[in-house]
């Protein structure tokens, strides 16, 4: 429910026809959602780790893109002790999307950059190879370029790797598209291969 919101988003922003009912509708349930969140870990057998507190700052992050920031949502998290680190930087980049880049910069001020590594077996899908794209992509909202370079190299080792999921290739590469529009090349080309065999360029 939450992943969908920046796709529909994107898709809207490239011209293609999103119905306003399913958009308003999306954003809706979402903002119900965060207002009514609260901290607490659970757990089932198919997910063994919990990472609500990323799930709730990725949905306030899914609707300042959308243009409804949940100030209030935003603020309360902010207050919560011990924070998780994708949680701050997650939260940081709806600041920052909000026109608050001050209270982003407060967020992330010697926060870490790399997250250690774990079990891609939780109920965000994600890695800590797919956690530092989002750290990427939140340097690039606030303009700290050079950061975002840094953590760039890492990425591209990652997307280059030979196991790497789909979940984890999707961030990476709308952090370093977000980074090529940024450094000025729009137009990129890409080489693939396609089960050991080269393919056209793209």
């Amino acid at each position: 429910t939450t992943y969908v919101g920046p796709f529909l988003n994107e898709a809207k922003n490239r011209g293609f026809e999103v119905p306003f009912s399913v958009y308003s509708s999306w954003q809706q349930f979402q903002s119900r959602l965060s207002r009514n969140w609260s901290r607490t870990v659970s757990t089932n057998g198919y997910y063994p780790i919990s990472m609500t507190e990323l799930q709730q700052a990725y949905r306030l992050y899914s609707l300042a893109l959308s243009g409804e920031p949940q100030m209030g949502a935003m603020n309360r998290m902010r207050e919560i002790k011990n924070l998780s680190l994708q949680a701050k930087w997650r939260l940081a980049a709806s600041y920052a999307i909000a026109g608050r880049k001050e209270v982003a910069n407060e967020i992330i001020y010697n926060l870490p950059d790399e997250i250690d590594g774990y079990s891609a077996n939780n109920d965000t899908y994600g890695n800590s190879a797919r956690d530092r794209a989002m750290i990427m992509e939140t340097y690039l909202l606030l303009d700290k370029i050079e950061k975002a370079l840094t953590l760039s190299q890492a990425i591209a080792n990652e997307l280059s790797s030979r196991y790497v999921s789909s979940h984890t290739i999707s961030y990476g590469l709308i952090a370093m598209s977000q980074l090529a529009k940024e450094m000025g090349q729009t137009n990129i080309e890409i080489d693939w291969w396609l089960n050991g065999k080269k393919m056209n360029a793209i």
